[in-house]
């Protein structure tokens, strides 16, 4: 069983890997929706990103 501070390390490492598939790899040709679906993908994953470091910084600074 992995503990919660490796799960959110594996969780950052998964949105990051997904923000930089989706926002550098896939060619969207273009298309509206799939630039659409190319931008809400990377924002939440960026959205998650944010959440996870804030939440990590907020138990580091309450264990301080």
């Amino acid at each position: 069983m992995m503990s919660k501070k490796n799960q959110n390390f594996l969780f950052l490492a998964v949105c990051a890997f997904n923000m930089i598939m989706f926002g550098l790899v896939i060619d969207t040709g273009g298309s509206p929706v799939r630039d659409f679906l190319q931008g809400l993908t990377v924002g939440v994953s960026a959205a998650a990103v944010i959440v996870i470091l804030w939440g990590q910084a907020k138990e580091r600074r309450s264990r301080a």
